[in-house]
C-alpha cells in the first residue's frame, strides 16, 4: 500500500509540474503533505514533518549555495585583476 501511494505521489508531482504549470516547489509541498496524511500521519505532525525535511535540504544546500557565491566572486576579481594589466 505505502508503495503504491508513493507512486501516485510522483506520478501527481509530475502532473502538476508539468501540464498544470505548477510551480515546482509549491507542488512538491502539496504533494509531500498528501502523501504524509494519505500513509497515516496524523495532521497535527505534517506541518512539522514538512518543516523539518525542509529545513534539512535546505541546511546542506545553503553550505553549496554559499560556495559557489565565493568561487563566483574570487573569479570576478581574478578577471578584473588581470583586465587591469
Amino acid at each position: 500500500m505505502s508503495l503504491a501511494v508513493v507512486a501516485i505521489a510522483i506520478v501527481l508531482l509530475v502532473v502538476l509540474v508539468v501540464w498544470a504549470r505548477m510551480h515546482a516547489f509549491l507542488a512538491f509541498i502539496l504533494v509531500s503533505a498528501g502523501a504524509a496524511l494519505a500513509l497515516g500521519m496524523p495532521a497535527t505532525e505534517v506541518a512539522g514533518a514538512v518543516r523539518k525535511g525542509i529545513g534539512d535540504i535546505l541546511g546542506g544546500l545553503s553550505i553549496v549555495i554559499v560556495a559557489r557565491g565565493h568561487a563566483r566572486q574570487a573569479r570576478r576579481r581574478k578577471r578584473r585583476r588581470s583586465a587591469d594589466c
